[in-house]
C-alpha cells in the first residue's frame, strides 16, 4: 500500500532526526567548555542550590536560588537537563537528569530520576546542561506505530486523503 511505505519512510527520517540531535548534543557536551555551553544558551553555571528534598515518587526534588530571571525560552518548564558538578570550573562531571518542574520567581526546582541525593553535588559548584528531550519523539513515534499497524480502514483512509505529498 502506497501509504504503508510513506509512514514507514517517514518513520526512518524521524528515527534519523532523533540520533542526529543526540548526536550533536554529546559533540557539544564533550568539545565545548562550561563557558562555551553558558554562551550558547545550553548550560546554567554555577547555580546556587537553596534546597533539597523528595517530591513526587519519592524522587530527589533540588532547587536552586537564580541570580536573574530566565530570559531563555530554552529552560521552560518541563525541559529535561543533566546535573553536573565541577571542580575547575572547565570539566563538568554529569550525575543526574532532571526535568524543570518549576521557573519563578527567582527559583528554578528540578525533579530528578533518582531517589537519593547524590554526594558528588558536595565536590564542586553545581550547573545544569539542556539535554535532549525525547518525549516528543515518543509521541510521533508511537503515533507513526498506530498507523502503520492498524487495520481501521477509516483510519488509514483519512490518513491517505489527508497527507501532503
Amino acid at each position: 500500500m502506497k501509504y504503508f511505505d510513506g509512514l514507514v519512510e517517514l518513520s526512518k527520517l524521524l528515527a534519523e532526526e532523533k540520533a542526529y540531535e543526540v548526536k550533536k548534543l554529546e559533540e557539544l557536551l564533550t568539545n565545548k567548555s562550561i563557558h562555551e555551553r553558558k554562551t550558547l544558551g545550553k548550560c546554567l553555571f554555577p547555580l546556587k542550590m537553596s534546597d533539597n528534598s523528595y517530591g513526587l515518587g519519592g524522587n530527589l526534588e533540588i532547587t536552586f536560588d537564580l541570580d536573574a530571571e530566565l530570559d531563555n525560552y530554552r529552560f521552560n518548564v518541563g525541559g529535561v537537563v543533566s546535573v553536573f558538578y565541577s571542580e575547575d570550573n572547565i570539566k563538568s562531571n554529569h550525575v543526574l537528569s532532571a526535568t524543570i518542574r518549576n521557573v519563578k520567581k527567582g527559583k528554578l526546582v528540578l525533579l530528578t530520576n533518582s531517589d537519593e541525593y547524590p554526594d558528588e553535588l558536595d565536590k564542586g559548584r553545581i550547573g545544569i546542561d539542556l539535554t535532549v528531550d525525547d518525549r516528543t519523539y515518543k509521541v510521533m513515534e508511537h503515533t507513526l506505530n498506530v498507523l502503520i499497524n492498524s487495520e481501521d480502514n477509516h483510519l488509514i483512509s483519512f490518513y491517505s486523503k489527508n497527507r501532503i505529498n
